[in-house]
């Protein structure tokens, strides 16, 4: 059994335009080809946790290593069929969201699960959105988005409903939870658009989300967002829309994405190249669409290769990876060359100003293209906040946070950049 009917929430709105724009149909450089053993297999979700590849499919959750797929959900055991549909990783911690069968959290690798539903209304719905506070302790270790009624936040035994401040239709949440490190936690709804963000100090009392104004019009849908400083970038039912000033204002774009397949489900960023992954609205064929200039024009990386509508897109050292509703595609991308033979190493590491009052930016350089990872810590070694994560490309990048949203109090406090090849730290202190 397919639960394509899932994904139907996301055409709703499909017979509401078939607006005629100039098109790009350049092919970018990338080689897709199917992964062996995924035919006809319908991938759900997508991620990718130490360079290591989790897929989410219509019934099971794998892990693959080495080119070798593990089944880690359901175990073997558990004869109930469930559909899984997103899915958080950090560590040993497996963070799983179903149809109908609420969330499921492993925290030794997939090797033992629990149904953590106490305290979610609607279990029947679907829970679209999981995501891992890094570093958080309880009781705000997770947060999930349960379609058609809301946001929640918990610590793997208890859920608490988080709708605060999300004033227009609160039940048609978002299938994106995008930390960051000034506005918090951003979601977006799914029947107008409008952009919430909430602050980073739960512990202190700051439960409201707080709209962006003029974000978007009725109409739009929230499929997936990436925020890269100041930048924000949205895919939509409508296309792309890119906001440069934090959510203040924003523009539309979809110079290169064709009418057919306009909704973009799942955006990947990968060096200064954007990923954008599609539903076909009246063909079922999905695009990956290649932006080099932030989003505002984009081409078709997959046109000598037809997928099928694009659910998931995902990305490790080596390959971009697209998870459809006919298997799993994957193609090299451009910056893998010399990351594969070369050393990812940190050079001038830094931060100002010194000391840090109420924000403060770090800088780093790396060698060679790489997946890096910020983080801040106490002087006991824990995690306080995750600060930056993903793939950086050659030369230097600075990471701001802010201090007074993040909940910091005064001390001295440690950060560190880490690649795959190694880590450095440097302190830090913080006086308010």
């Amino acid at each position: 059994m397919k639960i394509c009917s899932f994904f139907l929430f996301c055409l709703v709105q499909i017979i509401t335009y078939s607006i005629s724009i100039p098109q790009v149909f350049a092919q970018s450089r990338l080689s897709w080809e199917i992964v062996a053993g995924s035919q006809n297999t319908e991938i759900t979700a997508l991620k990718v946790s130490d360079n290591t590849l989790y897929i989410a499919t219509y019934n099971k959750v794998y892990v693959v290593r080495n080119g070798a797929w593990k089944q880690i959900f359901p175990v073997q055991s558990d004869q109930n069929e469930y559909f899984p549909v997103s899915l958080d990783v950090e560590g040993q911690r497996i963070l799983i969201g179903t149809l109908g069968s609420g969330v499921f959290l492993s925290e030794n690798g997939g090797l033992t699960w629990r149904n953590i539903v106490q305290g979610i209304e609607q279990t029947g719905r679907g829970v679209i959105a999981t995501h891992i506070l890094r570093g958080a302790t309880a009781p705000f270790r997770y947060m999930i988005s349960v379609d058609g009624f809301g946001m929640y936040v918990g610590d793997g035994t208890q859920w608490i409903l988080l709708n605060t401040g999300i004033s227009t239709n609160t039940g048609s949440s978002s299938r994106v939870i995008a930390p960051d490190s000034r506005l918090g936690f951003v979601i977006g709804t799914m029947a107008n658009g409008i952009l919430y963000s909430l602050g980073y100090n739960l512990l202190g009392g700051h439960h409201e989300w707080t709209p962006m104004a003029n974000s978007f019009s009725p109409g739009d849908a929230v499929y997936d967002l990436v925020i890269a400083g100041d930048t924000l970038i949205v895919g939509s039912n409508l296309g792309v829309r890119l906001s440069t000033n934090q959510g203040r204002t924003w523009t539309r774009h979809t110079m290169g994405i064709r009418p057919e397949s306009r909704f973009l489900m799942d955006i990947e960023k990968i060096g200064s190249t954007l990923y954008a992954g599609s539903l076909g609205v009246t063909t079922n064929i999905g695009y990956v669409y290649a932006s080099n200039d932030g989003g505002t024009t984009w081409s078709i990386t997959n046109s000598l290769l037809p997928m099928e509508n694009i659910f998931a897109l995902a990305s490790d050292r080596e390959f971009l990876y697209a998870g459809t509703a006919n298997g799993l595609f994957r193609a090299r991308h451009s910056t893998t060359t010399s990351v594969r033979s070369n050393r990812v190493s940190v050079t001038n590491l830094t931060h100002f100003p010194h000391p840090v009052e109420q924000s403060a930016t770090i800088q780093f350089s790396l060698a060679q293209t790489g997946v890096a990872q910020v983080t801040l810590h106490d002087m006991t070694g824990r995690t306080i906040a995750t600060l930056a994560e993903g793939m950086y490309g050659a030369g230097q990048h600075s990471i701001p946070f802010d201090v007074q949203r993040l909940g910091i109090p005064s001390g001295m406090y440690v950060y560190r950049v880490r690649t795959q090849e190694e880590t450095l730290a440097q302190p830090l202190v913080i006086v308010r």
